[in-house]
């Protein structure tokens, strides 16, 4: 068929073909009508990972994985539950759709419903369900490990109580020990030098020159006074050390090593004290600041037009559809020869 003669016999059948779109466009009116309309409303939110160095709770993810986290969060039929419970009717998951922006952590929290009014008041109510079960789960977080480092410390606590006593109480064993000891050994070492130095006393003559014999005796017991004098003085400052300053002298013994072991296991639970302090510090730090970190940034508002149905591409496409099917019927009746009252000889003609 060449397009001359398709052009004439579209022409000739062009109140067909306004007839098709006619009747196709109000076939679109009709539909729409009696669809029931559709209200869209949105709320956004902004999930943002609060810097924190603890790595408790949720704090080890990214931004990126916070907000695919939260994504899923939303759809959990707990939050769903809160919602229904809050708004006083049942929300069907099916009517909310949650999208994530790509290139940030802003979520969109999409809701549709046939009333405008509770369109925008589901999106809102599933908003402050989800971050309030949010903030619930990292508490319960922060909530169990709190409360296993204070177990942590109250147990290091009484094991450093512990420890100190039986530190103390070795100390002063070792202390009478060897304050005992150097007593031993520092009196017949007081009496002699006392004796020694009477007897120098009294043997040396008070108009010398004394004899030989006499120089002789006062020379030895000089000497041997000359030597008893320093090692006195090492156990008498000795002992003043351990009266004075309560401070156990180093000697390799028994008592010895079992009071270096207990201070160094005392130091180690001191230092895993200080650790976890730090720890619970940084925790409780992380709790009052880290739980916040996801936000509404836009409240779902009342939407004034429905996104469905959508009249004008309704009407379109049936006006389309009845174009089509006039166009069809005009070469189905060209080709049957079907006759609507116009003379069979006059439409040759033409």
């Amino acid at each position: 068929m060449e397009l001359k003669q398709l052009i004439l016999i579209l022409t000739r059948w062009f109140w067909l073909l306004i007839l098709g779109i006619v009747l196709g466009a109000s076939a679109g009116i009709l539909i729409s009508r009696r669809q029931t309309p559709v209200y869209q409303a949105t709320a956004k939110i902004l999930v943002m990972r609060v810097p924190d160095t603890s790595a408790f709770g949720l704090a080890y993810l990214g931004n990126q994985q916070l907000a695919q986290t939260f994504t899923e969060l939303i759809t959990t039929q707990p939050v769903f539950d809160a919602a229904s419970n809050s708004l006083g009717f049942v929300v069907d998951p099916s009517q909310v759709k949650i999208q994530q922006d790509p290139n940030s952590q802003i979520i969109w929290v999409i809701v549709e419903d046939s009333d405008p009014q509770r369109t925008a008041s589901i999106a809102n109510a599933l908003v402050d369900s989800s971050i309030t079960h949010y903030v619930d789960l990292q508490v319960g977080q922060y909530t169990t490990v709190e409360e296993d480092l204070q177990s942590q410390l109250n147990f290091l606590q009484t094991r450093i109580f512990s420890m100190q006593t039986h530190i103390s109480e070795t100390t002063t064993t070792i202390l009478n020990n060897q304050k005992q000891q150097i007593l031993s050994i520092m009196t017949p070492m007081q009496q002699e030098v006392a004796q020694l130095q009477q007897d120098i006393a009294l043997q040396t003559p008070a108009k010398p020159p004394a004899t030989p014999a006499q120089a002789a005796i006062i020379a030895g017991k000089q000497s041997r006074l000359d030597e008893i004098l320093p090692l006195l003085k090492v156990y008498q400052d000795a002992y003043a050390n351990l009266v004075v300053l309560n401070q156990p002298i180093a000697d390799g013994s028994l008592d010895e090593d079992t009071l270096g072991l207990l201070k160094k296991t005392l130091e180690s639970y001191q230092q895993n004290y200080i650790d976890l302090t730090s720890k619970l510090e940084l925790l409780k730090q992380a709790h009052s600041s880290g739980v916040s970190n996801v936000t509404k940034i836009q409240d779902a508002s009342i939407p004034d037009n429905p996104v469905s149905p959508q009249v004008l591409t309704n009407i379109l496409l049936t006006a389309a559809g009845g174009f089509i099917l006039a166009v069809i019927a005009v070469f189905l009746m060209e080709n049957l020869d079907i006759n609507l009252g116009m003379p069979r000889n006059k439409r040759k003609r033409v």
